[in-house]
C-alpha cells in the first residue's frame, strides 16, 4: 500500500461514510463517465457513492457522434469527466469506456468505439519529451482527439481548487485513455507521487518499451482485471 492509498481517509476530519476506499471511489467515478445523467448514477444502489458524500462535478469533455472528429480513417467518440473532493483534496479524472450502439445485420455497429478498439496498429508514442515506445493506434487517436480539451479542463480544475492529490481512472477503453492521460501528466506537469491511477479491465495500451517508460514516471497504479480459471488441463 503506497502513501497515497493509505492516506486516502487517514486525516483529521475524515468522514467515515466517505471512506469507502480508493477502488470503490474509482469504480463509482468510472461509472459516471458513461452517462450525462450524473444524478441517476450517484443515486444508484449498485454504486452507493452519492455526490452528497463529497464528490462534486467540475467539468466534462465529450466528443459524440454529432461532434465526431476524424483522425486518419477512424471516427472517434469519447468522454472524460472531472470531479473534485474538497474535503479530501482530490481531483479525479475519469474516462468513459467503450460505448455500445445499435447493431444492424450486415453492417458494423453504429455509435460505438469498436473501430477505435480494433485499430491495433502500433504507432510512435509522442507523449512527453522522452521516447516512450509505441502505442495502440486506436487508443492513441482517441486520446489525441480528447487531449487538448481534457488538459485544459484539468488545468482549470487545478487553478480553481489547488488539489493535493490526483486520481485518474477508467474502465475498459476508458482505462486505456486514463493510462495515456496519466503518463502525459506525470511526464510533463505534476509530481508523480501526487497521482494515483486505478483502472478496471484495461487492454494493452502499448508495447513493452511504453510499459517500461510508464512505470518509470507513474509511481502508483492499481490495475483491476478479471482472471479466468479452467479445470481442463488442456486449456492454458
Amino acid at each position: 500500500m503506497n502513501e497515497w492509498h493509505s492516506g486516502y481517509c487517514n486525516h483529521v476530519g475524515a468522514v467515515p461514510a466517505e471512506c469507502k476506499g480508493l477502488a470503490a471511489a474509482a469504480a463509482a467515478l468510472s461509472t459516471t463517465a458513461y452517462t450525462i445523467d450524473e444524478a441517476s448514477i450517484w443515486s444508484s444502489d449498485e454504486v452507493d457513492f452519492p455526490a452528497s458524500l463529497g464528490w462534486e462535478f467540475f467539468d466534462e469533455v465529450h466528443i459524440d457522434q454529432t461532434q465526431s472528429v476524424s483522425i486518419g480513417n477512424t471516427d472517434v467518440d469519447g468522454r472524460a469527466v472531472i470531479y473534485i473532493h474538497e474535503r479530501l483534496g482530490i481531483l479525479a479524472v475519469a474516462f468513459r469506456g467503450t460505448e455500445t450502439g445499435t447493431w444492424v445485420p450486415g453492417m458494423s455497429e453504429t455509435g460505438t468505439n469498436w473501430d477505435t478498439n480494433y485499430d491495433k496498429e502500433l504507432i510512435d508514442c509522442n507523449l512527453g519529451e522522452n521516447a516512450c515506445g509505441h502505442l495502440h493506434k486506436g487508443f492513441s487517436d482517441l486520446y489525441q482527439a480528447l487531449q487538448d480539451d481534457v488538459v485544459q479542463a484539468f488545468n482549470r480544475a487545478i487553478a480553481a481548487h489547488n488539489p493535493q492529490k490526483l486520481l485518474v481512472t477508467g474502465h475498459s477503453l476508458g482505462a486505456a485513455l486514463a493510462t495515456l492521460f496519466a503518463y502525459e501528466v506525470a511526464a510533463t506537469t505534476i509530481r508523480a507521487e501526487l497521482m494515483q491511477v486505478v483502472t478496471f479491465g484495461s487492454p494493452r495500451v502499448g508495447d513493452p518499451a511504453f510499459a517500461r517508460q510508464y512505470r518509470s514516471v507513474v509511481k502508483h497504479t492499481i490495475s483491476v482485471v478479471a482472471k479466468c480459471f479452467y479445470s481442463d488441463p488442456g486449456i492454458m
